[in-house]
C-alpha cells in the first residue's frame, strides 16, 4: 500500500473515531441541566444525519423533555437521523400514549416526518386521532397523510373527524390527510358526499378540501350535489370539482348548466371551476361566451380566465376575448389579454 492510500486510511479511521466520539459526547449532553444545552446536542446530532443513528434512543427518550425547544429540536434531529434497523418507530410510536399531550403531540409529528418508513405506526396514529386534545389528534392525521397507502386502516377514522369533530383545525387536517391519500381514501366518499348534503357549515367546508383530492371516483356525487336542492352544498361542491382538475371532465355540463342557471356568484365559481378541468371543458365554451356578456364584472373576468385555460382558440372565442381586453373593468380587460397569450403560446405563435 502506498503511502498516499495509508493516508486516506488513517484519515478515515480517525474521522469516524472523532466522529464516535461526537455522538457520545452529544448522547450525554441530551441529559444536561440546561435545556439550552440539551437544545444544541439535539440539533448537533440532526446536522450529523444518519451518522448518528446510535442516539435514536437517547433523542426518543429527549421527546419526553419539559420544555418545548428540546422537543422541537429532537423532532427534527430524528428526521434527519432516521429510523434505525426497527427500534425507532415502535418506541416513538408508544410515546402516542404518554400522559404528556406535548410528548403525544412530538411523537405524531416525528412519525409523520418519517413518513412511509413509520408506516408500522398506522394503529397507534389510528388510535391518536381519538386523542383528548385537538393539537394532537390533528398532528396524527397529518402523519397519517403522508404514510401512502399504508394508512388505508385509518381512513375511517378520518373521515370521522372530518365529519364530526368539534375542532375545526383537527378536522381540517383530517380532510388534508384523505386528499394527499387520494384514490386509498376512496371508501369515505359516501360518508364526505352526504357531509356535503347535511353537515354543519365546517363539516361541509372539510368534506370539499378531502373530496377535491380523491379524483375522478368523487365526481359522481358531486355532480349529485351541484344539481340538489341546497344552495350551500351545491358551492362547496363545484370548489372540490375545482380542485380535482382535469379528472371532473365528467361535470362539464352540470357546470355548464349552472352558468345558464344560477345567479352571478355562482356563475363565477362554475366558471372558475371548468377553467380548471382545462381542455375537456371546451364543450361548455358557448356558455362562458354567454357569461362573458353579462353586466357584472366577476363573471366576465372568471369566464375570460376560464376560456384561457381551456385552450379554445376559435374566431368566436378570440374575437370576444380581444373585446373583452378593452373592457372598462382592469379585472376583466387583464384577464382577457391572459388569456389571449395562453392561446397563442397553445398555438405556437
Amino acid at each position: 500500500m502506498g503511502r498516499i492510500a495509508v493516508g486516506i486510511a488513517l484519515a478515515a479511521v480517525l474521522t469516524s473515531a472523532a466522529g464516535d466520539s461526537d455522538v457520545a459526547a452529544l448522547r450525554r449532553q441530551l441529559a444536561c441541566e440546561r435545556a439550552s444545552e440539551r437544545v444544541a446536542a439535539a440539533k448537533r446530532l440532526g446536522r450529523m444525519g444518519p451518522g448518528a443513528r446510535e442516539a435514536g434512543p437517547d433523542l426518543v427518550r429527549a421527546l419526553e423533555d419539559d420544555y418545548w425547544d428540546v422537543r422541537r429540536a429532537t423532532v427534527r434531529a430524528l428526521e434527519a437521523v432516521g429510523p434505525d434497523t426497527g427500534a425507532t418507530v415502535p418506541a416513538v410510536s408508544a410515546l402516542l400514549g404518554h400522559a404528556h399531550y406535548g410528548t403525544r403531540r412530538s411523537a405524531a409529528e416525528v412519525l409523520g416526518r418519517l413518513g412511509p418508513k413509520a408506516s408500522a405506526a398506522v394503529p397507534d396514529l389510528t388510535k391518536a386521532l381519538g386523542d383528548p386534545a385537538p393539537e394532537v389528534r390533528w398532528w396524527a392525521a397529518w402523519a397519517l397523510g403522508r404514510m401512502g397507502p399504508a394508512a388505508a386502516p385509518a381512513v375511517g377514522s378520518l373521515a370521522e373527524l372530518v365529519v364530526h369533530d368539534s375542532d375545526d383545525a383537527a378536522g381540517r387536517h383530517a380532510a388534508r390527510a384523505l386528499a394527499q391519500l387520494g384514490t386509498t381514501a376512496s371508501e369515505a366518499i359516501p360518508e364526505l358526499v352526504e357531509a356535503l348534503k347535511t353537515g354543519t357549515d365546517a363539516a361541509r367546508g372539510r368534506a370539499s378540501v378531502a373530496l377535491g383530492g380523491l379524483g375522478r371516483a368523487a365526481v359522481a356525487g358531486l355532480v349529485e350535489v351541484v344539481r340538489g336542492p341546497n344552495k350551500p352544498s351545491a358551492w362547496s361542491a363545484i370548489e372540490a370539482l375545482a380542485r380535482i382538475g382535469p379528472e371532473a371532465d365528467e361535470a362539464v355540463p352540470v357546470l355548464a348548466e349552472v352558468i345558464e342557471k344560477e345567479d352571478q356568484w355562482f356563475q363565477a365559481l362554475a366558471a372558475g371551476a371548468l377553467g380548471d378541468v382545462g381542455a375537456a371543458a371546451a364543450a361548455a365554451a358557448p356558455s362562458l361566451l354567454r357569461l362573458m356578456e353579462k353586466p357584472y364584472a366577476d363573471g366576465r373576468r372568471a369566464a375570460a380566465e376560464a376560456l384561457g385555460k381551456i385552450g379554445s382558440d376559435t374566431d368566436t372565442v378570440v374575437k370576444a376575448l380581444k373585446a373583452a381586453s378593452k373592457d372598462e373593468d382592469t379585472s376583466v380587460s387583464r384577464a382577457a389579454e391572459e388569456a389571449l397569450k395562453q392561446l397563442r403560446s397553445g398555438a405556437g405563435e
